[in-house]
């Protein structure tokens, strides 16, 4: 049942395209694997059967796209045969299990990928992503780097209780189609889950499996993922922490910074005493270690110093010294100096009187909703910040109106700062850079109305009072010393709603405008240009599929957009403005919630014949077909869809747009 070898690769783009294909394939052949198992079990499941169908008819419309044409087939003739068991319950009853655990080996060797369960790994935390699709691991990647955690992944099948000790992780993600599973191999391990919950999924009655134990968490909400997998994480780590290290001799610099880096702890050193407090104030460290001995001056009064800032009252220090006689220890602790760490510096030392100081320092920055890090806001105090802030501007609105006279002139202004480093992945040195950088970029923005803080996990969000146009000169100026390249989007309340989820929304509008179609790296949102519809609007829930079509798109110097549903695109597409042009809109017809034929209808309604719609579907019957053309389809095309079919059928959808947008307009 062998599927043959892929079509040959047509470029370096369309290469890495395939990988992340061969990427995901791990996760559908792992949710084959767990489908037949619940075949094998019971026959007549309709969760099984439906789950069977759903994943035969993604790689039926996806496969091919990328070469891989006879798996493409299979999986369509297959998925025929499985829409039929819905309907008779005794078809194939006997070797449904078979059926699809033949054609999940057969996949297997037609990707041939054979993941690794996983490694040893040197950080202390680590996460273990269990049947997570690709695309969702990539997303994990970077925030699991920026809160010190090496993220690894394994399919359920493979594991084992061995295994998973040999692995060692401190918690376990998994969809939950495999929780029964995998709370029953964390509960032997003492493991605890997190279930990664989609929206349309209820956290108290799960796809599947008993969900008693786990925690269940939406997959897009990654702030607070990485807030839970923190607090089940206590006292196992104090990576992620940064230390700052204050001595006069380079070569006790050099040896300490070493150490603490070795440990997954950010180290940052400084040879100045008087620039010691503006360092705090820039990088928010966890801990400072002190010299006992800086010349003329006492590591001791130093200290001193320090303790006199409203913001390190609880801030950990202790003193590095060769010699300390008690009566200068304890001048030491009153000032708040917690320990000394002798010299000549030794590792075990060392990181046995730093490791509890960094934990408490660790779980009070938590208790406070700030990155254990970087002390910055995590999102739910972000978000908590900016909707009061707002709340305190609307009111001086109301009180500015009430007061009588022009209130236009009067009404506070809030702009939005969204700020995302341009790294697909953030990961090693660039986690830490970013780390870093979004320290730099929030002690700029902040101000003391203001908010700053991290928005996904990654991004940082900003809500300051005044113009976008006084907000933009800023930002950019910030882009100068930037060690990690980002983009940022602006947006005040003058050109979108007062409320935080507008302003939100604005500003991922115009990061999904850059990321489509590039251009400056700071840019406000202007009606003109984010209202503006681009030349091709995709909406499809594959997201394999979908960078495919995005890649042929832009070849043929299209800009793009992409929606996952037709609920996140019905909003947008109904207030693009079009103009003169005629988009094409690429349609998927088995979409969740709201299928194609329905979003269509609702296009039809609304904006007539404003958009060039092209169907691309798995369904390749003659009904579906003739539905979409009858209601004023351009094309019907059958996934799956190669990237030739594509690049000689989009000049073609376009000539046919703008001509029957002049017959339209001439009629």
């Amino acid at each position: 049942m062998a599927l043959g070898a892929p079509q040959p690769k047509i470029s370096d783009a369309l290469r890495a395209l395939r990988e992340r294909y061969r990427d995901s394939s791990v996760a559908i052949i792992s949710t084959l694997d767990s489908t037949a198992r619940a075949l094998a079990n019971d026959s007549t499941s309709a969760e099984a059967v439906a789950r069977a169908s759903e994943t035969l008819h993604s790689i039926a419309g996806t496969a091919g796209s990328y070469g891989y044409t006879e798996a493409s087939e299979l999986a369509r003739v297959l998925e025929l045969r499985v829409s039929a068991w819905a309907d008779d319950p005794t078809l194939d009853a006997a070797q449904r299990d078979t059926l699809i655990d033949h054609f999940a080996s057969a996949f297997r060797l037609c990707m041939s990928h054979d993941q690794p369960l996983g490694r040893h790994v040197t950080s202390r935390r680590r996460m273990l992503a269990v049947d997570v699709p690709a695309a969702q691991v990539r997303a994990l990647r970077s925030g699991a780097a920026l809160r010190g955690y090496q993220l690894s992944t394994a399919v359920a099948a493979e594991l084992s209780a061995s295994s998973l000790r040999e692995l060692a992780p401190h918690v376990i993600l998994a969809p939950s189609v495999v929780v029964a599973p995998m709370l029953a191999l964390g509960t032997v391990t003492n493991v605890p889950v997190i279930v990664l919950r989609r929206p349309d999924e209820s956290p108290a009655v799960p796809a599947s499996g008993d969900s008693v134990g786990a925690v269940h968490v939406l997959t897009g909400d990654m702030g607070s993922l990485f807030d839970l997998v923190d607090r089940l994480c206590l006292g196992s780590s104090w990576i992620g922490a940064s230390v700052l290290v204050l001595d006069d001799d380079p070569s006790i610099l050099s040896v300490v910074r070493h150490l603490l880096e070795e440990e997954g702890i950010r180290a940052t050193t400084c040879g100045d005493p008087d620039q010691l407090l503006s360092r705090i104030g820039t990088e928010s460290p966890s801990m400072l270690l002190i010299d006992y001995r800086l010349g003329d001056i006492s590591g001791i009064d130093v200290a001193r110093q320090v303790r006199s800032l409203p913001s390190c009252a609880q801030l950990p220090i202790l003193l590095l010294a060769r010699t300390i006689d008690d009566a200068t220890r304890e001048l030491a602790a009153r000032v708040g100096i917690e320990d000394v760490v002798p010299k000549p510096i030794v590792a075990t030392d060392l990181l046995e009187r730093i490791a509890a100081p960094l934990e408490r320092q660790r779980l009070e920055r938590m208790a406070l909703g700030r990155h254990p890090g970087t002390g910055i806001p995590l999102t739910a105090r972000t978000i908590a910040s900016a909707e009061s802030m707002l709340a305190r501007l609307g009111e001086r609105a109301v009180r500015a109106a009430d007061a009588g006279g022009d209130s236009s002139g009067t009404s506070p202004i809030a702009t939005a700062v969204l700020i995302r480093p341009d790294a697909a992945e953030l990961t090693g040195e660039a986690a830490t850079e970013w780390l870093r950088e979004s320290e730099r970029l929030a002690h700029a923005l902040s101000t003391e109305s203001g908010v700053v803080g991290y928005m996904d996990g990654v991004s940082l969000f900003a809500l300051m009072e005044g113009e976008s146009d006084t907000v933009e000169p800023l930002v950019q100026a910030l882009l100068e010393g930037a060690s990690v390249p980002w983009r940022a989007a602006i947006a005040d309340s003058r050109a979108v709603r007062p409320e935080l989820r507008a302003l939100r929304r604005a500003t991922e509008d115009v990061m999904e405008l850059m990321h489509a179609n590039g251009g400056s790296p700071v840019i406000t949102w202007r009606r003109e240009e984010v209202c503006r519809a681009p030349d091709a609007i995709i909406v499809e829930d594959d997201s394999s599929l979908a960078e495919m079509l995005q890649y042929v798109l832009r070849l043929t110097d299209l800009s793009t957009r992409r929606y996952a549903s037709a609920e996140d695109a019905i909003d947008a597409l109904c207030t693009f403005e079009t103009g003169d042009v005629r988009p094409l809109l690429l349609l998927d017809v088995m979409l969740p919630g709201m299928d194609g034929h329905e979003l269509h209808a609702k296009l039809r309604a609304t904006r007539g014949d404003d958009y060039a719609v092209v169907f691309i579907s798995a369904r390749d019957d003659d009904e579906g077909r003739m539905q979409a053309l009858r209601e004023g389809a351009l094309d019907y095309v059958t996934k799956p869809v190669t990237y030739r079919t594509l690049m000689s059928k989009v000049p073609l959808w376009r000539a046919w747009a703008q001509e029957r947008r002049s017959a339209s307009a001439t009629a």
